[in-house]
């Protein structure tokens, strides 16, 4: 399949769209090239002034499999509703070709609550723009289902006294602890091999001290509230028990956990979770953990390179519990390899029998670099396509009979059938700090390696991002670059 385009600025997103209906390769071209010639299947977008000095007409023509496709619109002037009626083009020929629509229309934004908690604000000073006219707009620009319309305002909703409380004197902190004791095949984010780099473990939580003890002394921190501390990774309870609690000791004595809304700490490989750990978490003030199964198939377990069973997913989980644990997430998800509908009924029948207190279903992303896309299956993953969409709506009906609310949700690229991944919880078990860097809506400092720190100009439209060295070893040596660049920001 070839492309052609007006305007070469918009292929990457046009690309993402295209591949959401197809995995199959596309080749993008200058409409500037002679197409005429073309006998092969094409779609040609164009673009010319409007009648009206501030409008551009778009239209798109194509030929696939000897059946033409026409559409055309005029759009504002302005770069980005022109890009939008490029994908909207684009988006209705590919949907007459494979004869579907996508949930999520033309977005290929990670973040679409954010888009209704922007039109929601901006509703609060035009008292025109009402509910029904917030919905109207995202289904003509975006061409977002009613369904997926709905969820993105019940979500709104829930976030909405996190989104009131916020302003510029209040931040939150992320760690990362970027060791894991295996690396699971769908996996892309930064971490180092415990039997690899695990000598390394007690000179990384000196450096990550030192970052931390030296920013906080920063003028631009005094004064302001600390809401959160999320403790991520890699794996955090892949460190030994006594780092640990180094670690805790530590973060107790820069901060006053009483006054702290949440303290996550993820514990999310069980093959890494012991009563001693967990007794240390939960004696210096963690307060809500992740305990991440992804599947309750064993078979699954084994293929996906986790290093332990289902069984053990059951025993720390009522470990967690017996040590006074209140608040524990569970992520599944939807699309590994070989499953199918029956072994998500499975997992969520296990989970549901277990009762955490908040549940994240992340549908499958195929990323570059992960070992799943470098060993990419097409024939299973086109299987898994087809039934991707049951499988949500699977997960959905479970979540309400147990009476969990979705309250976060983001999505990724290349995510099987163009769904999504949400945050469900029972009432007053939402995740802080997952509001609010989905929603993009306060200051985040980072400290670790591979981490990035967010600094948010509300009245700018503006985010500033400041990000820490990926390699270990580089961190380690440099740990005061790290600093130096926070401190740029923070003047």
């Amino acid at each position: 399949m070839k492309v052609y385009i007006k305007n070469v600025k918009y292929e990457y997103e046009l690309k993402m769209l295209y591949h959401s209906f197809s995995r199959k390769e596309v080749d993008f071209y200058s409409i500037s090239d002679h197409i005429e010639s073309d006998k092969g299947d094409y779609i040609a977008i164009h673009e010319e002034s409007g009648s009206n000095p501030s409008t551009i007409n778009v239209s798109v023509t194509s030929n696939i499999d000897n059946n033409n496709y026409y559409y055309t619109e005029v759009c504002p002037d302005i770069s980005k509703e022109v890009k939008n009626a490029y994908k909207r083009c684009l988006y209705r020929v590919l949907s007459s070709v494979f004869n579907r629509n996508l949930p999520w229309g033309i977005l290929t934004g990670i973040r679409p609550v954010k888009i209704y908690n922007e039109l929601r604000k901006t509703a609060s000073v035009l008292p025109y723009l009402t509910e029904d006219s917030i919905k109207n707009e995202i289904s003509s620009k975006h061409l977002i289902s009613d369904e997926k319309i709905e969820l993105m305002k019940t979500i709104s909703n829930i976030q909405k006294p996190v989104i009131d409380s916020i302003n510029d004197q209040s931040y939150s902190i992320y760690i990362c602890i970027p060791f894991c004791p295996s690396r699971c095949n769908y996996c892309s984010f930064f971490s180092n091999d415990i039997n690899k780099k695990g000598h390394l473990r007690d000179s990384y939580i000196d450096a990550l001290e030192t970052e931390i003890n030296s920013v906080m002394q920063e003028e631009w921190v005094q004064g302001k509230r600390l809401d959160s501390i999320y403790v991520g990774g890699g794996t955090p309870t892949a460190l030994k028990d006594y780092q640990i609690e180094k670690l805790m000791i530590f973060l107790n004595s820069k901060f006053d956990f009483s006054k702290i809304k949440e303290i996550t700490y993820e514990a999310g490989r069980p093959d890494t979770i012991t009563e001693a750990n967990l007794r240390i978490l939960k004696k210096y003030g963690v307060n809500r953990i992740s305990i991440n199964p992804q599947s309750m198939v064993d078979e699954t377990l084994k293929k996906i390179g986790r290093l332990h069973n289902s069984s053990e997913i059951e025993q720390v989980f009522n470990l967690a519990r017996e040590v006074g644990f209140d608040n524990i997430n569970m992520d599944i998800i939807l699309g590994l390899q070989d499953e199918d509908v029956t072994s998500v009924r499975h997992t969520l029948s296990k989970i549901r029998d277990l009762n955490p207190d908040s549940i994240t279903m992340h549908t499958l992303s195929i990323k570059k670099a992960s070992t799943l896309h470098q060993n990419i299956d097409y024939e299973e993953l086109e299987r898994q396509e087809h039934n991707i969409q049951q499988m949500v709506e699977i997960v959905y009906e479970c979540m309400n009979n147990m009476n969990f609310t979705p309250y976060y949700l983001y999505r990724q690229k290349n995510i099987l059938g163009g769904f999504e991944n949400v945050g469900f919880s029972r009432p007053g078990k939402e995740s802080w700090y997952n509001i609010i860097i989905m929603e993009e809506l306060q200051n985040i400092l980072a400290f670790g390696s591979g981490s990035v720190s967010r600094f948010v100009y509300p009245e700018e439209n503006r985010i500033e991002k400041v990000t820490n060295i990926r390699n270990l070893e580089e961190y380690i040596n440099r740990t005061q670059d790290m600093v130096n660049r926070k401190r740029l920001e923070m003047k």
